[in-house]
């Protein structure tokens, strides 16, 4: 089957998007796309429909997007503008799923955007979800993987927080809280908007310059665990002696987090104190 209906596509195991050529300009007369969709063994597929804008005909019978779950052998659609998935959301009972995208001759139709991850993802949203889209003050969210090149606008820059209009997947992206390769959790809040947003260009991604808006993002970040250390050492450590002649020892050691008890100090009275930890091997730290 020709490929020519094909356009942004990022497929991972875990996440992904893809869109119809041209997105979100009108699609091309009589292309077609088929991308089949994997996940872990053992999971299931989710699918987030961002947009199906496909020109309506009898029975969907011109231009039309269909899904199938190989593995229940079950088929979702035709799809097109007068019959829309019921959901926004679909929740497939296998980890294999093929998506078949086709038109023939038309005049108008911006064509189609669908996201997916796995089942262990239900907080999953599209490319094109906007801070404006929520009222709660803290947002916890599973951004897709390849959201940074769909069409749509971010004000903003990370030390500042982003406009509220912004898309939030890619401004999580231009954020550096997640990897477009790979998407992932994003968590949030909703603050009080500021005046003036600045823009930036931060990985890969170029944001605007906004004025004043009612509400802004701010990102957090999150550790994944806990850093590990192979070694420590210190200019030096302080030998304390209590009032009943016990001998306790503030070893650098002991700076390890989550270590009971006191913790590292050098020895009273030294200048210039410093402690080191070895990571053993080169290590991303943030």
């Amino acid at each position: 089957m020709p490929r020519n209906g094909c356009g942004h596509t990022l497929l991972t195991p875990h996440s992904g998007t893809l869109s119809s050529k041209n997105y979100p300009g009108t699609y091309p007369n009589h292309t077609a796309c088929r991308w089949r969709l994997h996940s872990p063994p053992g999971t299931s597929l989710l699918l987030a429909f961002g947009d199906v804008d496909l020109e309506p005909s009898e029975h969907c019978a011109h231009s039309f997007l269909q899904l199938t779950d190989l593995q229940a052998g079950t088929t979702y659609g035709p799809y097109c503008r007068n019959s829309v998935p019921s959901t926004p959301f679909l929740v497939m009972n296998s980890s294999t799923v093929t998506v078949l995208f086709n038109s023939t001759s038309h005049r108008s139709g911006r064509g189609l955007l669908l996201s997916y991850a796995t089942t262990q993802h239900p907080d999953l949203v599209s490319c094109l979800v906007r801070g404006t889209h929520y009222t709660q003050e803290h947002i916890s969210v599973y951004c897709p993987a390849g959201c940074k090149d769909i069409d749509g606008d971010i004000w903003g820059n990370p030390s500042q927080g982003y406009r509220d209009t912004s898309v939030l997947c890619k401004a999580a992206v231009h954020a550096g809280v997640i990897a477009d390769e790979l998407g992932g959790q994003v968590t949030l809040s909703r603050e009080k908007g500021i005046t003036l947003y600045e823009s930036a260009s931060a990985n890969g991604l170029h944001s605007k310059r906004g004025s004043l808006s009612e509400k802004r993002l701010i990102f957090h970040r999150a550790c994944d665990d806990a850093l590990e250390v192979a070694a420590f050492n210190a200019s030096s450590w302080w030998h304390e002696m209590n009032v009943l002649g016990q001998d306790r020892a503030w070893v650098a050691e002991r700076a390890a987090l989550g270590t009971t008890g006191h913790s590292w100090a050098a020895e009273p009275g030294v200048e210039a104190a410093w402690l080191e930890l070895d990571l053993g091997t080169r290590r991303n730290i943030t």
